[in-house]
C-alpha cells in the first residue's frame, strides 16, 4: 500500500469537491417549514425514532405535507448508473413526491426504446 498523496497542483480540486459535504447535509435546511429544536424525552412518542443530545430529543419538523400534491403520479424514465437520475431520484426522496420509475438500463428492449420514441433521443432522466 501507498501513503495518499495529492498531486501538485489538485488541492484546489480536492477542497472544491469537498465543499459539497456541508450542502448535502443541510438540505433539510430547504424544506418550507423544516424547524429543529429540542425537547424533554417524553415529548417524542415511544414508537417514534430521534436522535438524542446531551439527555434531550432532536425534534424535527417541516409544513411539507400542506403543500400542494399533483394528482398523478410523475412518470420518470431513468437508469441507475446515470449521476443526473441520481439527483432527480434524491429530490423526490427529500419531496417525499409520488412518482412511478421506469428503469432504462442499457440495451434494455422495454423502456429505452419508448424514450427514443417519446422525446427522439436517449436522454435520460426522461
Amino acid at each position: 500500500p501507498r501513503r495518499l498523496a495529492i498531486k501538485e497542483g489538485q488541492l484546489g480540486s480536492i477542497a472544491g469537491a469537498a465543499l459539497a459535504v456541508p450542502f448535502r447535509l443541510g438540505t433539510g435546511l430547504f424544506v418550507q417549514g423544516y424547524s429543529v429544536s429540542l425537547v424533554s424525552a417524553d415529548k417524542i412518542p415511544a414508537d417514534q425514532y430521534s436522535l438524542e443530545f446531551l439527555g434531550l430529543k432532536v425534534k424535527e419538523t417541516s409544513k411539507i405535507d400542506q403543500c400542494r400534491r399533483p394528482e398523478k403520479p410523475i412518470e420518470i424514465y431513468e437508469f441507475e448508473g446515470c449521476p443526473f437520475c441520481r439527483k432527480v431520484r434524491e429530490m423526490v426522496s427529500v419531496l417525499d413526491l409520488d412518482v412511478l420509475f421506469y428503469p432504462c438500463p442499457q440495451k434494455g428492449p422495454t423502456f429505452r426504446p419508448k424514450v427514443l420514441e417519446m422525446g427522439g433521443k436517449k436522454q435520460f432522466p426522461y
